[in-house]
């Protein structure tokens, strides 16, 4: 069995950060010969000059995990990378590298998933939730208010937990 940490098809990631894939082989018998990575269905070249990436591979067990980090990505970087053990089928996963004047904020779920959030929207609806509830006001489209999740929101290298909030 292989799969892509954070297999959800797709990956967001800002412009100048480092992009950090990893492959899972797990249950073999046999420790995979080699893990090849592929993007945008060429092979992989490490030692491409002018590029800072690096491939670490590791054995524990019946696992084996491939890294593939590509260190200050641009945009060239984005595109479809798969993973291919030496004996097992390959994955992919699609990769996006943001650009932009300020960064978006990233939600990363339990799962690894990488999902884009506004974080003025978020913000705006929260302040106007506490608002409320200082204020007093018996709204029915805010009263009672119920914590649904928490997400840990990262905005221009901070980590911040907030909670989101809608209502009943």
């Amino acid at each position: 069995q292989v799969e892509l940490l954070g297999d959800d098809k797709e990956v967001y990631l800002d412009h100048g950060s480092t992009l950090n894939l990893t492959c899972v082989v797990h249950f073999s018998p046999q420790p995979p010969e080699f893990i090849l990575w592929y993007h945008r269905g060429k092979l992989v070249n490490y030692a491409q000059r002018g590029r800072d990436m690096r491939v670490e591979t590791w054995h524990l067990g019946d696992t084996t995990r491939s890294s593939l980090l590509v260190f200050n990505a641009t945009r060239r970087d984005a595109g479809r990378y798969a993973c291919k053990p030496s004996n097992a089928n390959k994955v992919a996963i699609t990769v996006h590298v943001l650009k932009s004047e300020t960064p978006a904020a990233m939600q990363t779920t339990n799962k690894g998933v990488t999902a884009l959030l506004d974080p003025s929207a978020l913000l705006t609806t929260l302040a106007a939730a506490a608002g409320c509830l200082i204020a007093g006001s018996t709204a029915p489209s805010i009263m009672p208010l119920i914590i649904i999740s928490i997400a840990t929101i990262v905005v221009v290298g901070l980590v911040v937990s907030v909670a989101v909030m809608i209502p009943r």
